[in-house]
């Protein structure tokens, strides 16, 4: 993905960018992002894990919700559009559950170079969308009969197109020095206890690289030193091990990318696979472009072929913006790049890192903007959407546990032939029920046959 910088981000501002396009009326419609560049979101003094945010909508006046990340995760860097002025982004803290008098709005500091110049360091290149909404019934515009105007919907929450949580993600430790090691480590025991109380559907592995000096029957280029796990203490327990260990300078970033492949192949076949590399940021400050047989590349591309996601943590480096040989590399494959300064090896980096899953649906119809539905453990969702006869336009929408929205508009065509006839029938036998009625009652002083 290519990265504006922040010079012409500035021209835009003081251009106002009168020209850029209006807002999508569907939520998912990323077109808008006509010139995508790194904003960074420290989420003031909220003391909240996460911010919500707005986008004005020029051609109709209004606040609505971003359409790509309407709550983000602070602080963060995010994908912004160059077209879209800081001062026609507006955000609050989000709170939970939402209290009597919410918080205000706030508006961004233009002119303040932080919100740009700090995503120049901390960058993120991100791959394709990952969240989408696929409805299995009914169908998208099909006439539904039903005895009662309310349709049954039904579908599920879709992330790198997978539904449920699933993650089976190896964490490849590089052993290049003390200090790169100590980062690591500190940063990945700590993000794990953040998923703790998600493992089951996220399982973990550990591979450090290189493995210098291997042990008999060791390959050099990387060892495992935990197979899939669960289990929390474990983790940590591996992850704490790899400070007693020796390091070395030998550069086998590939082979350590093999081997996390060998775990992935036996991973689960409804989990995401997903790689966490960490690597001296050196290795990747080349200025040129590697040539097609560049062996970082080469096993990039491996884990292209294997469907799994790469997130490249590079601690220390002199480069100024995203190396050319993780911009080829990512062009292939989805995944992050974010490189870590040395006065930031003591924080919680991988904060940021998130593995996405379905927290909640609900639709938007015209009597209710916020019908819930249920959502199970799968990603599978249902709800019964009240109709009228005809064309009945809804926004089905779902937000991931990293605070992600997505939207899917979807139009229920009701046919309300079965309820008319419900209503006939109905009809009838009150009708019946009457002329029933009628027959039994006599007219006063009338005498039934056969009296005497």
């Amino acid at each position: 993905m290519k990265k504006a910088n922040p010079s012409r981000l500035a021209a835009a501002f003081l251009a106002l960018a009168a020209a850029s396009t209006a807002f999508a009326d569907d939520a998912t419609d990323t077109s808008w992002a006509k010139d995508p560049v790194h904003v960074y979101y420290d989420g003031g003094d909220c003391g909240t894990a996460a911010i919500e945010i707005q986008v004005f909508d020029r051609e109709n006046e209004r606040w609505r919700p971003h359409p790509r990340h309407f709550r983000v995760p602070v602080p963060s860097c995010q994908i912004e559009d160059a077209g879209v002025l800081l001062n026609e982004l507006r955000w609050r803290c989000a709170i939970e559950p939402e209290p009597e008098f919410p918080p205000a709005w706030r508006t961004f500091r233009v002119w303040d170079p932080k919100v740009m110049e700090r995503c120049a360091v901390d960058a993120i290149a991100t791959g394709p969308e990952r969240i989408a909404i696929a409805v299995s019934a009914p169908g998208d515009g099909v006439a539904v009969s039903a005895p009662e105007p309310v349709v049954p919907l039904s579908g599920s929450v879709l992330v790198d197109g997978l539904a449920g949580a699933g993650y089976d993600v190896v964490l490849v430790v590089d052993r290049a020095s003390r200090d790169l090691l100590a980062a690591q480590t500190l940063a990945m025991r700590a993000w794990v206890r953040r998923l703790a109380p998600r493992l089951g559907a996220i399982r973990i592995a550990v591979i450090s690289y290189p493995n210098v000096p291997p042990a008999p029957g060791e390959r050099t280029g990387a060892r495992r030193e935990l197979d899939w796990s669960a289990d929390a203490d474990a983790i940590d327990r591996a992850l704490a091990g790899l400070l007693r260990r020796p390091v070395s300078s030998v550069a086998t970033v590939p082979e350590a990318l093999d081997a996390a492949l060998e775990l992935l192949a036996a991973g689960r076949p409804g989990a995401r696979p997903t790689i966490v590399l960490g690597l001296d940021g050196s290795l990747v400050d080349a200025a040129t472009e590697p040539g097609p047989d560049d062996p970082l590349l080469r096993a990039a591309a491996r884990v292209a072929a294997r469907g799994a996601s790469l997130h490249w943590v590079a601690l220390g480096g002199v480069a100024a913006d995203d190396p050319a040989l993780v911009r080829r590399a990512l062009a292939a494959t989805r995944g992050t790049f974010r490189r870590v300064p040395p006065q930031a090896y003591a924080t919680s980096f991988l904060a940021s890192l998130t593995l996405p899953a379905a927290e909640a649906v609900w639709v938007e119809t015209a009597a209710d903007p916020q019908l819930p539905a249920t959502l199970d453990g799968e990603g599978g969702f249902r709800a019964r959407i009240p109709v009228q006869a005809g064309s009945n336009p809804i926004v089905i929408r779902a937000r991931t546990r990293d605070g992600a929205e997505v939207a899917q508009p979807f139009d229920l065509v009701f046919d309300d032939s079965l309820v008319l006839e419900q209503v006939l029938e109905a009809e009838r036998a009150r009708m019946r029920e009457a002329q029933r009625k009628r027959l039994e009652i006599r007219p006063e002083g009338a005498e039934t046959p056969g009296d005497p």
